[in-house]
């Protein structure tokens, strides 16, 4: 009679195998050697270092914002601010792709509030659409046929 072989019930991997887990920017193995277990820890100590860097910008902006008392919105100032931090070598990218890249896998998520939004003003939509319509149709349009006029106009040397 054969031996059925140890298996693990998640995933149906043999024990004493490593299971990876991979996404676009860092990966976590799970399985029983020490070296995976350094592994999963320097991943997941980049990922909070990266997540507190961001952090750290959303949270200066804050205090920016309050500070100068300024009216711009205080994610618009953190993003200036990472700029500037990118810009000028203060912060590296690479340093921030351990806790950008899963956020962005899931950005759409973070435009529900704003399509929300939109609902609280149906009385006034309903009540100037003719105006929102003629202009969402004219500025396009108008930017549209500058830039064909402006084009047509200009030689192309190559």
């Amino acid at each position: 009679m054969p031996q059925a072989k140890n298996t693990n019930l998640i995933n149906n991997v043999p024990s004493g195998k490593l299971v990876q887990l991979r996404y676009p920017s860092w990966s976590i193995i799970i399985g029983q050697s020490s070296l995976s277990t350094e592994r999963n820890l320097l991943t997941i100590a980049r990922f909070c270092t990266a997540l507190a860097l961001l952090l750290m910008c959303l949270f200066s902006a804050k205090l920016l914002k309050v500070w100068l008392q300024l009216s711009i919105p205080a994610p618009l100032i953190g993003m200036a601010l990472m700029l500037l931090l990118l810009n000028c070598k203060v912060l590296k990218p690479q340093w921030l792709a351990p806790a950008c890249a899963p956020i962005l896998k899931y950005m759409a998520l973070f435009f529900i509030p704003a399509g929300v939004g939109i609902v609280q003003y149906t009385s006034l939509l309903n009540t100037h659409w003719p105006l929102l319509l003629s202009v969402l149709i004219a500025v396009p349009l108008s930017g549209l046929c500058l830039v064909g006029l402006i084009a047509k106009k200009v030689t192309f040397h190559d």
